[in-house]
């Protein structure tokens, strides 16, 4: 995850995670389920629904 940090702002990466702990520092989380989209958010939106 450092190297990932440390890569820059100007990228798009996208992380597949089953932690949600793992996507603390992401700017948005998409999380899928049941064949779609349960929910798209901030981590501590997500986190906080919880």
């Amino acid at each position: 995850m450092e190297a990932i940090q440390s890569l820059g702002h100007e990228l798009t990466i996208l992380i597949i995670a089953h932690r949600l702990t793992t996507l603390k520092n992401c700017t948005q989380v998409v999380e899928l389920g049941d064949g779609g989209i349960k929910r798209i958010g901030a981590y501590g939106d997500i986190v906080a629904a919880l």
